[in-house]
């Protein structure tokens, strides 16, 4: 039986810090791995210890792959039963700049409409929080509706961000 915490915690943490060009394949596969085990077998400990990973692999020097990668790894880890937003509120603006820069990169629609995934599954898991964070998304979104005028399901992904942004400033309105 594999020992995953311990796994994570030297193995896999290790690899995802070299830098070397062609090792970008591996920081990928890595982080994937780490993203099919969140909700198996990585303690709730260890969730501090994954964002933290998480957040280099998301920077603007990374591979645009391992970037997408680690992404996905974030929105698994969000969507986790035992998510725990307490834990993740030390990481959330880092993350939400740097998935918000991963937006604004990105060429492709799919590309674009994945980011917006997760970015507005966080919004929803995180509730209130993002306030703070949320301007630069909510400006943006406008010229990328107009960006997208022949992408329809790139508009739907923008609405349905929207959608979740207007229930958390809903909230901020009615409760204060």
């Amino acid at each position: 039986q594999v020992n995953f915490d311990q796994w994570f915690s030297t193995t896999l943490g290790e690899e995802l810090r070299i830098k070397e060009g062609n090792y970008r394949v591996i920081r990928r596969r890595v982080a994937w791995l780490i993203g099919q085990w969140t909700g198996v077998k990585l303690s709730q400990e260890l969730r501090p210890a994954l964002y933290s990973s998480m957040l280099p692999l998301l920077e603007q020097g990374e591979d645009i792959a391992v970037r997408l990668t680690a992404s996905s790894t974030l929105k698994l880890a969000v969507d986790d039963f035992e998510f725990n937003t307490d834990q993740f509120l030390p990481f959330l603006e880092p993350c939400f700049s740097l998935l918000f820069a991963l937006l604004q990169e990105a060429q492709e629609c799919d590309t674009k409409m994945h980011v917006l995934y997760v970015l507005s599954f966080i919004v929803e898991r995180v509730g209130f929080s993002i306030r703070p964070y949320s301007n630069a998304l909510i400006q943006y979104l406008p010229l990328l509706w107009e960006q997208s005028a022949e992408h329809n399901m790139l508009r739907c992904a923008i609405v349905s961000t929207l959608v979740h942004l207007a229930k958390v400033l809903e909230y901020v309105i009615e409760h204060t």
